[in-house]
């Protein structure tokens, strides 16, 4: 059996091993081919370009079924520590959040970052929770009618806090 490889000179010292993809009849470095371990050669029998393209006509021309397979997809693999969603009564950020609690939210980052440059506030270096450091740690709220009243924490260990504990807004603030 032929090799579908060949070797083509890039310059003296180095070598590269190309391959042809047959729906575009280009011979493209083996980079180009996603890999494939199901294949003899470990790629794909179409470059990526080609690939992607075909991927798009599909789409294209089967809109619903592809959306439909989406939502069935997101729904059976859900993880209820993600965000989106996943999150209590089913509703994605953009639709548990009313505007007024997207402008608290910012003003109270705006002033835990104020505290923290004027000296105010000291942001660890590792996480109250599991102790891990060399990680971003964010200054995570129980209730934004005090922004300053902060725990530090990692984001991994952030959102398993946030998913547990639910965030004070205050009476009938923000929260649809």
């Amino acid at each position: 059996m032929k090799s579908p490889y060949d070797t083509r000179s890039v310059d003296e010292d180095r070598e590269v091993r190309v391959k042809r993809c047959p729906r575009c009849g280009e011979t493209k470095p083996l980079e180009a081919f996603y890999v494939s371990r199901g294949r003899p050669d470990g790629r794909t029998g179409w470059c990526g370009a080609c690939h992607l393209t075909s991927v798009k006509e599909w789409q294209a021309t089967h809109g619903e079924q592809y959306l439909a397979y989406q939502r069935s997809y997101s729904q059976s693999h859900a993880h209820p520590t993600t965000t989106g969603h996943n999150k209590p009564g089913g509703l994605t950020y953009q639709e548990r959040v009313t505007p007024e609690m997207t402008r608290l939210i910012s003003r109270v980052r705006y002033a835990v970052k104020a505290a923290v440059r004027d000296g105010r506030l000291i942001r660890p270096a590792v996480c109250e929770q599991c102790g891990e450091g060399g990680r971003d740690i964010d200054a995570a709220h129980s209730d934004y009618m005090k922004p300053l009243d902060v725990r530090w924490l990692c984001n991994s260990c952030h959102a398993r806090w946030d998913a547990r504990e639910p965030k004070s807004l205050g009476p009938n603030r923000g929260v649809r």
